[in-house]
């Protein structure tokens, strides 16, 4: 009973081994590679990427503000009392 279990983890990580070899070696263009030309998603890559880029910006100025608000606002708190 011992030896089946040893058996079948080593018949196991050779599987897994083989798998990924197959995995590896046998990657086919997907229907959607197939179906669109490379520059069209490249150009949908690229405007992608731009978009994200404006709301990361969007994000760093609204992050930037409320930090000097909020400093400016503990300066004034600090004068007042």
């Amino acid at each position: 009973m011992k030896q089946n279990r040893a058996l079948r983890g080593s018949n196991r990580q050779k599987f897994k081994k083989n798998s990924s070899h197959l995995y590896k070696t046998q990657k086919s263009e997907s229907p959607f590679l197939k179906k669109y030309s490379k520059e069209k998603i490249e150009q949908v890559r690229s405007e992608i990427k731009n978009k994200a880029n404006k709301v990361n910006k969007k994000q760093e100025i609204v992050f930037w503000s409320f930090i000097t608000f909020g400093v400016i606002f503990i300066i004034l708190f600090l004068i007042y009392f």
